[in-house]
This record gives C-alpha cells, structure tokens and sequence, in this order.
C-alpha cells in the first residue's frame, strides 16, 4: 500500500458521497434519532443533542479508528478498501447530521417549513470535503508510522 492510499479513497469515497440523493439520505439516522429523544425532551434540546452527539461519536469514532488501524498488522489494500469506505460511510453520516443541524439551526430543525431540507445543498458537499480531509490525515499518521 502505498502512501497516499487514504487520500485516493477518501477522494473517491467523497466523489460517491455527492451523489444527490445520498446527502438527503444520510440524515435521517439523526432526524429519527431526535424524533425518539422528542418523545421525552423538548425539540430544541434533542436536536441540539444529536448534534452534539454526531460530533463527540464522530470524533471518537475517527480516533478509535486510526488507533485500529495503526495497531492492524495486515496491511492487503481491497481489505482496507472495504474498511475505509465503511468507516467513511459512518463518518459522513455524522458529519453531514452535524453540518446539517449547524448550518440550519436548531429552531428551524424544529419549527422550519419544507425548505428546511434544503440545507442538505450546503451540509452534504461539506461532508464530502471532511471525508478527503480525513483520508489526508490518515495518510499523514500512516506516513509517521511507516518512518518510524
């Protein structure tokens, strides 16, 4: 594998990730998410937990993730493939519920009309960007690993 092998697919994971309907798609594990906490908190605060909560897991997640990785001793490309695209298709659906929720606003989350939806324009391209980000940081601490 080579040194750049992150930054290829995260690249390629970001492209597939701007596909139109993926980005409306991949909020509704929030948005149900924050249905059920509605049941028992007011909106404003479910939403604002979902958010939190997508940040802090996909943080969490990234580093549990690269400490994974680095600790991985077998190193064959089509079975880090299938794991990158994985872990990118979780971040990206963290992300993009976090950029929604920011980019939006929690009161029109809550008390929004159907345009409301449309932030996914701006949230789902943002997304996309983090995950070539997060193959670019994978190869800089893969790279450090391989010099070491």
């Amino acid at each position: 594998m080579n040194r750049s092998t992150g930054t290829y697919f995260g690249f390629i994971n970001g492209l597939l990730s701007l596909i139109p309907i993926f980005p409306a798609w991949s909020i509704f594990p929030g948005a149900i998410t924050a249905g059920i906490l509605e049941k028992f908190i007011p909106c404003e605060s479910s939403i604002l937990m979902v958010g939190i909560m997508a940040f802090l897991i996909s943080i969490i997640y990234a580093i549990a993730y690269y400490i994974k990785i680095n600790q991985y001793e077998s190193r064959n490309k089509e079975n880090f493939k299938a794991q990158f695209r994985f872990f990118c298709l979780n971040q990206y659906i963290l992300i993009n519920t976090y950029l929604f929720i920011s980019i939006v606003g929690i009161n029109n989350c809550c008390y929004g009309d159907g345009q409301t939806a449309f932030g996914v324009i701006f949230s789902g391209p943002l997304a996309s960007i983090m995950i070539f980000i997060l193959g670019v940081i994978f190869d800089l601490v893969f790279r450090k690993r391989l010099s070491n």
